[in-house]
């Protein structure tokens, strides 16, 4: 089976110079980011989908005008999407594999 790999490499014009328009937002922005990651460890055993979470929310802070305080509440909501998600999709999988031995 192929493994899916998927990276967000693709930048904008804008996204080259948002770290040195806001050097004290970015750096803010990038402590959180490095904060929030060992907070949420414990509680994701794909860390690829902790890493994305964050990143989309880092991705959608980057299109306010104060990217450091929107980001904490938005890398929240991700991570809280990303666990659901998570959950169900174990569950579907768990349930799935009850239905195929009972038949």
């Amino acid at each position: 089976m192929r493994k899916l790999v998927l990276e967000h490499k693709v930048k904008t014009k804008g996204d080259a110079d948002k770290g040195e328009r806001c050097p004290a937002a970015s750096k803010a922005v990038l402590e959180m980011k490095r904060g929030l990651r060992q907070q949420y460890l414990g509680q994701f055993a794909d860390l690829h989908l902790l890493d994305l979470s964050l990143h989309e929310a880092e991705s959608v802070a980057w299109d306010t005008t104060f990217p450091h305080l929107f980001f904490p509440i938005l890398a929240e909501e991700k991570v809280t999407n990303a666990l659901v998600w998570a959950e169900r999709q174990r569950a579907v999988k768990a349930s799935t594999s009850e239905l195929s031995f009972a038949a």
